[in-house]
């Protein structure tokens, strides 16, 4: 049997995979518009074609697919792990006594060390960001801090002007007792 603690973790989790999935968007729309303004000797394939390309395609079908299916591919890739990261964080970002869009702006960076920093060089697909041109470097960094951003935001709670009902009825209460002060002046 799960307990309610349990409960939230999944929850906050499906959430962050959703708002995950959903924040990967406007970071893909960044990453091209970034990409495009970078020196013409930088504009070589981004990390997730790198990955999709050296992983997918070499690995697991030995060879490379024209652009198109590529493209799509990639951007399957791309969303995937944006929902991934978003499950992993969403609890996270939920729990930390901070503004939801900095507490996903930090998960958004520590999506961004661990993957380009940790793993993805470890594994042998790319070369760690500390060897990449610095507009590079920024460009990932960046859309790092967009999707985190985005992140937060989606798993802030929505605005509710009462908080509670206790505390509604305490002001139902207040307006309804407008002769109350008038009372105690007589």
């Amino acid at each position: 049997m799960q307990t309610s603690a349990t409960d939230s973790w999944g929850q906050d989790a499906l959430a962050g995979a959703v708002a995950g999935l959903l924040a990967t968007a406007p970071m893909t729309v960044a990453m091209e518009a970034m990409f495009r303004r970078l020196p013409r000797r930088e504009r070589y394939a981004l990390p997730p074609s790198q990955l999709t390309a050296r992983v997918i395609e070499r690995g697991e079908m030995g060879r490379r697919l024209p652009r198109r299916p590529h493209t799509a591919l990639t951007l399957a890739v791309h969303f995937a792990i944006g929902a991934a990261g978003g499950a992993v964080a969403g609890p996270f970002v939920r729990r930390l006594p901070l503004p939801r869009p900095l507490t996903g702006m930090l998960a958004g960076i520590g999506v961004w060390a661990t993957g380009y920093l940790v793993s993805l060089p470890s594994l042998g697909i790319i070369r760690t960001t500390t060897k990449w041109p610095a507009s590079r470097r920024r460009l990932m960094f960046v859309a790092h801090l967009l999707w985190g951003g985005t992140l937060g935001m989606l798993l802030a709670p929505r605005y509710r002007p009462e908080r509670s009902r206790r505390e509604r009825d305490a002001r139902v209460g207040e307006l309804e007792l407008p002769g109350k002060e008038m009372a105690h002046a007589i």
